[in-house]
C-alpha cells in the first residue's frame, strides 16, 4: 500500500495531457481565424485601392492625390518593407531596417499634407465619386499620425529611463 504513492498516477497525466492538447486547439483555432481576419481585411484594402484606380487620373489628384497614397501605404510600403527584411537579414547589415521606418515617417508626413492642403471641393468630389477611398485615406492618416506619436511616446520614455540609468536613478541625500 505505501508503494502505491509512489506510483505515477497514469490517469491524472493523461487528463492534462488532454487539457493541454484542448488549450493548444482552441489557441490554434484562435490564430488561425485572427490570420484568416487579417488577410481578409488587407484583401478588402487592396480591393479598395485596385478598385478605384480611375482616381489617380481625375482633376483633384494634382491636388491631392489620395489614391497614389493609399497605394502607397496598402501596397508599396509593405512590399518594400518585406524586402528590405529579406536584405538586411542576408547581407547581415541591421542598418537596412531603419529604411521602411524612415520612408513610413515620410509617407505619413505627406498623408498628413494631403489632407490639410485637400479644397473642399476636392473633397465633396471624392465623396461623391470615391467615398470607399476618401474613409480609407482618413483612416490611414489618423492611424500613422498615432503611431508616430506612439513613437516619439516611447522614444521619450526611452530617454527618461536612459537618463535615469545613466544618473544612478533617483538617490535623494539625506
Amino acid at each position: 500500500m505505501q508503494g502505491d504513492q509512489f506510483r505515477p498516477n497514469d490517469e491524472g497525466d493523461q487528463a492534462n495531457s488532454g487539457a493541454m492538447s484542448s488549450v493548444a486547439l482552441i489557441l490554434g483555432c484562435c490564430g488561425l481565424c485572427l490570420v484568416i481576419t487579417v488577410l481578409a481585411v488587407y484583401g478588402a484594402l487592396v480591393y479598395v485601392v485596385l478598385e478605384s484606380q480611375s482616381a489617380g487620373a481625375v482633376a483633384c489628384s494634382s491636388e491631392a492625390n489620395i489614391w497614389v497614397y493609399c497605394l502607397t501605404m496598402i501596397i508599396v510600403l509593405p512590399i518594400l518593407s518585406c524586402l528590405f527584411t529579406v536584405l538586411s537579414t542576408l547581407a547581415n547589415a541591421k542598418y537596412l531596417m531603419a529604411i521602411p521606418n524612415v520612408l513610413g515617417a515620410i509617407v505619413a508626413i505627406w498623408g498628413i499634407l494631403l489632407w490639410v492642403n485637400m479644397s473642399k471641393q476636392c473633397e465633396a468630389f471624392y465623396t461623391e465619386e470615391f467615398p470607399t477611398l476618401l474613409f480609407l485615406f482618413y483612416v490611414l492618416v489618423i492611424l500613422t499620425v498615432a503611431s508616430i506619436a506612439a513613437a516619439l511616446c516611447s522614444f521619450c520614455c526611452m530617454i527618461v529611463l536612459l537618463a535615469a540609468s545613466v544618473s544612478g536613478g533617483s538617490k535623494t541625500p539625506h
